[in-house]
Parts: structure tokens; sequence; C-alpha cells
């Protein structure tokens, strides 16, 4: 059953062509869901969460993405919940385009609470 979901998954992949969003001026927006072991110090349990993320193209290579994540972790010894988050920004840009193929590279920063 895995094998037949990474090779649907691949196809969809390598079978990909550019989106008709992708030029100057247009949005992309995403939602996502997260989930996070911790090391058994940090008396925290698995989390599980979601969040969202914006990328606004400022042309056909550059994007400016921002991506916001929220994710509840229980705690051990009967302490209340822990409420972990994180706030992202990047740059990307596309330094290579072969058809489906492309090479992007991208940098920004973050604060996690």
């Amino acid at each position: 059953m895995i094998r037949r979901a990474i090779t649907i998954g691949a196809a969809v992949l390598f079978s990909a062509i550019p989106a008709a969003a992708q030029q100057r001026g247009t949005m992309e927006f995403g939602a996502f869901a997260s989930a996070g072991t911790f090391d058994k110090s940090l008396t925290l349990n698995s989390g599980f969460g979601g969040g969202g993320r914006i990328g606004m193209y400022l042309d056909r290579n550059w994007v400016i993405e921002f991506e916001e994540g929220e994710m509840s972790a229980s705690r051990t010894l009967g302490l209340a919940n822990v409420n972990v988050g994180e706030l992202t920004g990047r740059l990307v840009g596309t330094l290579f385009r072969a058809g489906p193929v492309a090479i992007m590279l991208g940098g920004g920063a973050g604060s996690s609470s």
C-alpha cells in the first residue's frame, strides 16, 4: 500500500506543470497539518497542530512567503498543555527551470514561541 502511494505521489510530482498563478502579483494560499515529538527531558508528549501559508509572486522566478503554524503538546506529570507556535518569512528564487523540474533557493527568518 505504501509503495503504491509513493508511486502515485512521484508520478504527480514529475508530471506537474507550472500553475497559471505563477506570475507577477498573484498569490497562493495553503494549509497544512503537523505533528511533533519532543525529548522526554522536556516533559512533553507528542503534539499535533496545523497552520497556513501565503505566497506572493514578485515575478515568475521570485516569491515572498509567510507561514504561521501552531501545535498543542500535552505534558507529563499532570502539568498543563503547552502551545508551540512559529512564524516565518522567506524570499525564494528559481535558479533553473527545465520543464516540470526547478531548482529553487530561498532564505528568511522565523520566530517561535
